[in-house]
């Protein structure tokens, strides 16, 4: 599927982009992702959190800095790397290491039912995903759990992600309960009060 909003990414091989930087390609992904495919906001910067810690938002990076081809590559740090590359050889005319690609390939994972999986933790499916909106630092947990699925989870991707929407929206998100609140009302059984 071609990209809906073209947009010029800044894809540096294996380098961490600065704040700057990540900010420009949020700015296309903010077209592409938001205005273009439909998703929420605050999943956007769910993904933008884990996307920061994966690859400061750099769609041409390895993991380490040094391409190993069982590693992870690319905005998501795709792992093994080379299954990604080989698919992006075998699918598209534009390189691995573009912002391109790595739409064009959670596109097709959306469409195709592969990589999110939902968990008991985080039970949204990837349709629910892509347009809740729940908590940006919830929804870059689910995107951990269910599309990541990283070692060792790290508390920075829910951070990160509360800043991206902040910068998306220029707002602080509103608290959205994550279960039904507890109202103190006194139950009754018969006469007794319990």
């Amino acid at each position: 599927m071609a990209l809906i909003y073209p947009y010029n990414y800044i894809s540096i091989t294996s380098s961490p982009l600065s704040q700057t930087q990540m900010e420009h390609n949020v700015d296309g992904l903010i077209r592409e992702m938001v205005t273009g495919r439909h998703w929420s906001e605050q999943a956007l910067a769910g993904m933008l959190g884990n996307a920061q810690l994966e690859s400061s938002i750099n769609p041409g990076r390895y993991q380490n800095d040094v391409y190993n081809p069982q590693d992870g590559v690319g905005l998501l740090q795709w792992t093994p790397g080379v299954n990604y590359i080989n698919w992006c050889q075998e699918t598209q005319t534009t390189l691995w290491s573009t912002m391109d690609s790595a739409i064009t390939r959670v596109q097709y994972e959306f469409d195709n039912g592969l990589q999110y999986y939902p968990t008991a933790a985080y039970p949204l499916t990837f349709a629910q995903y892509v347009q809740s909106t729940m908590q940006p630092s919830y929804l870059a947990r689910a995107w951990s759990f269910n599309y990541e699925r990283p070692a060792a989870y790290d508390e920075a991707r829910a951070r990160y992600a509360t800043a991206w929407y902040i910068y998306i929206t220029g707002h602080v998100p509103i608290p959205v309960p994550t279960s039904t609140p507890k109202l103190n009302i006194p139950l009754y059984v018969g006469a007794d009060l319990i």
